[in-house]
């Protein structure tokens, strides 16, 4: 499979199993994935690594497992909101789900628990002008706040479901709701 990938556009489409030998069980896949782009690959002790990043969100229409390797057609999420004018309830919810998510680190930290970034960065990352923003540039924030959740790769999938911006928000605000009862349960008095 890496030879065709790159051989080819250096892409490949990742989506989770819920059902596998790796999982235990048959082989059952989700239907969301991510658009994978290779940067780099480097020579390492267990053979190759590769660099890449999710370049965007993907539904898998159809599996192809007549190939060695599975295969799938899919096409990308078309969000409603992308080229369109930002309401200001979405800016208020971008801004409420950085503030949660700003907290929690806070909340590791309080905790002295190693945090992905310094603070206030998560803050930092909302435009001045959220009510100008566009659809897609209202995408884009969303899914760098979401790359910073610390979550399991099953709540990342939920993530992924085709839904509106605001159902993702929500989400993604009950995931960190989850998270920091998880931590005030651990580390807690």
């Amino acid at each position: 499979m890496m030879t065709e990938v790159l051989e080819g556009d250096r892409q490949f489409v990742s989506a989770l199993i819920a059902g596998g030998s790796e999982v235990g069980g048959g082989d059952l896949r989700f239907n969301e994935g991510v658009l994978v782009e290779i940067d780099r690959i480097e020579e390492a002790d267990i053979g190759l690594m590769l660099y890449g990043r999710a370049t965007m969100s993907i539904n898998i229409r159809l599996w192809n497992d007549d190939a060695a390797y599975p295969r799938a057609q899919y096409e990308h999420q078309m969000h409603p909101e992308n080229g369109a004018e930002v309401s200001a309830n979405d800016a208020h919810l971008m801004t409420l789900l950085a503030s949660d998510l700003e907290n929690f680190f806070g909340l590791l930290s309080s905790f002295e628990i190693p945090v992905p970034v310094p603070p206030q960065f998560v803050l930092s990352l909302l435009p001045q002008s959220m009510d100008e923003m566009t659809g897609d540039e209202m995408w884009s924030l969303f899914w760098s706040l979401a790359r910073l959740l610390p979550s399991t790769p099953m709540s990342r999938c939920e993530l992924l479901r085709d839904q509106p911006l605001e159902a993702r928000v929500r989400r993604a605000q009950e995931e960190i709701e989850h998270l920091g009862d998880l931590v005030r349960f651990r580390y807690g008095n």
